[in-house]
């Protein structure tokens, strides 16, 4: 009878928790609703995620590795700019680790701004952020020493 009852309870929680009704759970920095999944769409700031997107060999790396642009040809443009400075550089981190929407919204110049943003393109993945157990698209925004 004992079972009966707690077997019944369980199946209850179950369906209430596959619909998401009312049942919070604290989950990091935020509660979230059982059952429900992040929008795989949205893109999430970091103070919305449990864990925040990283690079495997730091950030500072990551930076040092983008102002060297290597991986991209040089640009005509180019020549005309002082490469001294900082550019901040605004990103995504998909979630698949990919970086797009690329975009250098301060310092530099055109030539600098389009060779900056194809070396972040083309950076190695990161690992994206998560929220609860998922992966999440994060918008990003880094300094970049020239």
């Amino acid at each position: 009878m004992r079972s009966l009852v707690l077997v019944s309870l369980f199946l209850t929680l179950d369906a209430v928790a596959q619909i998401g009704v009312g049942i919070y759970l604290p989950a990091g920095r935020r509660a979230q609703r059982l059952g429900t999944v992040p929008d795989s769409l949205a893109l999430y700031s970091l103070k919305e995620l449990d864990l925040e997107p990283r690079y495997a060999l730091g950030i500072e790396r990551w930076t040092e590795r983008i102002a060297r642009m290597e991986e991209c040809p040089i640009d005509t443009a180019l020549y005309q700019c002082e490469a001294e400075g900082v550019a901040v550089l605004r990103f995504t981190v998909e979630r698949d680790g990919a970086i797009t929407d690329a975009q250098v919204v301060k310092g530099g110049c055109t030539g600098l701004n389009r060779r900056i943003e194809c070396a972040a393109m083309r950076s190695a993945p990161w690992e994206p952020g998560r929220i609860g157990y998922y992966k999440v698209r994060t918008r990003l925004q880094v300094k970049v020493r020239l």
